[in-house]
């Protein structure tokens, strides 16, 4: 008994010294602004409008995407946004806390599994799981930027269910406790759907009767044991999907998605799993706000991509084969593979520009931590005599939390500033349309005009695909009372001619009517208001594919064709370029 209390007092007192350097490391993130302003603009319309705010709440259509439906972090938001006056340091700090919290929550999982399985308490791996998750490059992104508390509370209710389930006595209150946790974490964002995979390979590695018995009876006995857990989780994932229909009118709508057909879907899968498990393992490199990537090469079956799919296939058949055996590595691997399911793509939905994130491997990392000391365990059983590989093993572990700790400090700083951010993102992925645009932005946004006018000069020399960029460059000219700048970046946009995407277009055709107004050009004017959109964004791909030939000319070209026209007839009202006219010559296209 004395002993017991003595480890406990130990790990208490190792683990608030953590929590203290945790604190240290990204304190910096205590000053930092906000990432990315959708989220605040979101909210700020939703208390500011709209005739039921806690309605446009509740299905936090923020971001632009309107199938999220996570009302519990949405109203943390609106009540951090109400507390704190829209200041984003008290907001980080709530972030740091969910983040301290979760540490916490994986080191009494470790702990607990670890007491469960062997009947040992293993508190020297239950703190390194802590460690190990507490300095984890991976989470810099979910800690630094506010949005993320999505991910960050997810994962709190994911862990706090778990813990229910295997310290909790009474069967009831188990019952109820874990239920509830699982249908807090769906209100919190929809990946926790995978929960009951996660929960039932958790169950399989602790359950008593796999020791003797064949696997399909002890699965048998498994769920005959657990029926009135595994029904409690059923009510509450049937609660959270008809809450849910209730607010969005849909369980799952349909977005666009690439079509890559079988054998890219696949390969599209396999890329992605094989990249979380390279960033859990060493996510040293490779860290960015962004990932862009060319999914076109799944396409193609190549020697790199065959062994990308080889690697893939191979991970999870022993996945599966040790997790028969009830081998720690096996449910590992599981678990990690079945929280990563609502992320792989295997739904051919788009919901963001970049393939993965950081952040989406966040319940992944927590629950291997958590399950770290079972395979310690086992691992140490088979290296015993074996000094110098436990020597190695020690020496790799130091090295690991040596360079991690680099890392974050490091790279917290980077995510201070939409500038510093950007600037991050433009150097690792010079090509990016997202980087350009983005890291352009934020420089109007800081008045820093003249790195603005440089990045948007080095843009057209290189003949950038970002026309973005120079549209956002001409609308910030004119904005500071440049006009003739503005007129000028239009016409470098126009010798590219404009392309077939309707916010380009849109954005372009807005700043010629405000340059036609401030000048006087009445029929610059009338003209811009006259061109059908449909010429420059065709809105299927049907459109695009048109037997009738598409000409594309600039604005600029069609003007003057028009002041021509208009000068020869000497009448404004030119048949050629009346709205009729127009509609009629093409429904797609302008043909001159």
């Amino acid at each position: 008994m004395i002993k017991r209390l003595s480890q406990r007092y130990s790990f208490s007192a190792v683990a608030l010294l953590l929590l203290a350097t945790l604190l240290a490391l990204y304190w910096p993130v205590m000053r930092a602004d906000f990432a990315w302003d959708e989220l605040l603009d979101s909210l700020t319309s939703i208390s500011a409008h709209g005739p039921d705010p806690w309605r446009t709440l509740l299905i936090g259509q923020t971001n632009g995407f309107a199938t999220y439906f996570r009302p519990l972090v949405m109203a943390l938001f609106s009540l951090e946004l109400h507390v704190f006056a829209y200041q984003p340091g008290p907001m980080h700090a709530v972030s740091l806390a969910i983040h301290a919290l979760n540490v916490v929550l994986v080191g009494l999982l470790a702990l607990r599994l670890s007491e469960v399985s062997s009947g040992n308490r293993s508190s020297s791996a239950a703190l390194l799981s802590m460690l190990i998750y507490a300095v984890h490059p991976l989470l810099i992104e979910p800690v630094s930027w506010i949005g993320c508390q999505y991910d960050l509370a997810m994962t709190t209710f994911t862990l706090l269910a778990l813990l229910a389930n295997v310290m909790l006595q009474k069967p009831w209150l188990r019952v109820g406790a874990v239920s509830a946790c699982f249908f807090l974490a769906a209100c919190c964002k929809e990946s926790a759907v995978s929960f009951t995979l996660i929960l039932l390979a958790m169950d399989w590695l602790l359950f008593p009767g796999a020791r003797r018995e064949g696997a399909l009876a002890c699965l048998r006995d498994l769920i005959r044991t657990k029926a009135p857990l595994y029904g409690g989780m059923l009510l509450a994932g049937a609660s959270y999907l008809a809450l849910r229909h209730h607010y969005l009118g849909h369980l799952v709508q349909a977005t666009e998605g690439s079509t890559l057909g079988a054998l890219g879907r696949v390969q599209e899968v396999s890329y992605l799993l094989v990249h979380y498990l390279r960033m859990l393992l060493w996510p040293m490199t490779g860290l960015n706000p962004i990932h862009p990537v060319d999914v076109d090469q799944f396409r193609i079956l190549s020697m790199a991509s065959m062994a990308t799919d080889i690697a893939a296939a191979g991970l999870v058949g022993a996945a599966l084969v040790l997790s028969v055996r009830r081998k720690a590595l096996g449910i590992l691997l599981l678990v990690v593979v079945f929280s990563l399911l609502p992320v792989l793509h295997i739904v051919p939905v788009k919901f963001d520009a970049s393939l993965y994130h950081e952040r989406y491997a966040m319940t992944a990392l927590a629950l291997a931590c958590g399950l770290l000391p079972l395979l310690i365990a086992q691992s140490a059983r088979l290296l015993q005599g074996l000094v110098l590989i436990r020597i190695a093993a020690f020496g790799t572990i130091a090295l690991w939390l040596f360079a991690s700790l680099a890392n974050v400090r490091a790279t917290v700083p980077l995510w201070s500033s939409d500038v510093m951010r950007w600037q991050w993102a433009y150097l690792d992925y010079p090509d990016s349309t997202q980087a350009q645009e983005s890291l352009l932005a934020a420089y109007i946004d800081h008045q820093d005009h003249g790195a603005a006018r440089s990045m948007v000069d080095n843009m057209l020399m290189h003949e950038s695909p970002c026309l973005i960029c120079v549209v956002h460059a001409a609308g910030e000219a004119l904005a500071t009372n440049q006009s003739a700048l503005a007129d000028l970046l239009l016409d470098r946009l126009d010798s590219s001619g404009l392309p077939r995407n309707r916010e380009v277009a849109e954005s372009y055709l807005a700043l010629r009517k405000r340059i036609a107004t401030d000048q006087g050009d009445s029929l610059a004017l009338r003209v811009s208001f006259e061109v059908p959109m449909q010429a420059y964004a065709p809105k299927t791909a049907q459109d695009m594919s048109a037997k009738i030939p598409a000409i594309r000319i600039s604005a600029d070209a069609l003007q003057a064709f028009a002041r021509a026209q208009h000068l020869d007839s000497g009448s404004t009202a030119n048949p050629l370029f009346a709205a009729p006219s127009l509609q009629t010559a093409n429904a797609g296209f302008i043909a001159l």
